[in-house]
């Protein structure tokens, strides 16, 4: 696709935790960044991708925030009306991994919001678990293109880091290159420090298949790596925390997973 907003990133990602056992992990993949009010456009234009049906690629509106099949720009908008009703939201980008042969798990999406002039507003980093469940966090602008914030974490992520730790974002509007910080802050000092650097590439059916083939499954591949890098900690004894550990700091909360005694 040529003259559109919608891109991929090729992308490199770190994680690097310091404490209380230092473990680093840095891979490679791309990503997805696209204009909401391109879908139209972009599912026709691109044979591998569809929005909410079945193709190799398919962004579902049902997938971020609650689980209705409501537009994802009005969810976006509604969610960000709901906290700062006066700003102006127009147009609404989203960072984020598509469904992959009907599978997909964001670790964290991210939606930039821009006015009507294409001045960025405030994004939204929507944040996923293992468990199915959704965080969102709304990060103002002040008046740039890079959005800085901290936060009380107040989500059950990791069964490695302590809920109530901040998370302290880092990000700028994507560009030509992506750059996205995110860290874990306990007591002041970092204990997980992550980054995702990336260079942008058109969105084209030839460049998509050629991600994929250079970066296969990768939807399947995130999930993998984090079990696998959890066993790893776990080896490390770095201490694990269970997730009906300390429920009265998991709030703000989408698609709440229910705790042992509400299951049946």
């Amino acid at each position: 696709m040529k003259d559109t907003i919608s891109c991929l990133y090729e992308c490199n990602i770190t994680h690097q935790r310091m404490k209380p056992r230092p473990h680093r992990v840095e891979h490679s993949m791309f990503s997805f960044y696209i204009d909401l009010d391109e879908l139209p456009l972009l599912e026709q234009k691109n044979r591998l991708i569809a929005v909410n049906k079945m193709a190799l690629y398919t962004l579902r509106d049902r997938d971020h925030f609650d689980e209705s099949d409501k537009p994802l720009k009005q969810k976006v908008i509604e969610y960000v009306k709901g906290i700062k009703p006066n700003l102006e939201i127009a147009s609404v980008r989203v960072l984020t991994n598509l469904r992959f042969l009907n599978y997909v798990f964001n670790p964290i999406t991210v939606f930039f919001c821009f006015d009507p002039t294409m001045q960025l507003q405030c994004a939204v980093a929507e944040v996923g678990n293992t468990f199915g469940e959704k965080k969102p966090y709304l990060l103002l602008s002040n008046g740039t293109s890079n959005l800085k914030d901290r936060q009380p974490k107040n989500f059950y992520v990791s069964p490695f880091i302590n809920l109530d730790t901040d998370v302290v974002f880092d990000l700028d509007s994507p560009d030509a290159r992506l750059k996205l910080n995110i860290n874990s802050v306990e007591s002041g000092e970092i204990v997980l420090a992550a980054n995702m650097r990336g260079s942008r590439i058109a969105l084209t059916d030839r460049n998509l298949l050629l991600m994929t083939l250079k970066y296969p499954f990768v939807t399947f591949f995130v999930i993998g790596a984090i079990h696998l890098h959890a066993l790893f900690l776990w080896l490390k004894k770095v201490p694990f925390i269970t997730k009906e550990a300390n429920a009265h700091l998991q709030t703000g909360v989408l698609r709440p997973y229910p705790s042992s005694g509400e299951r049946q």
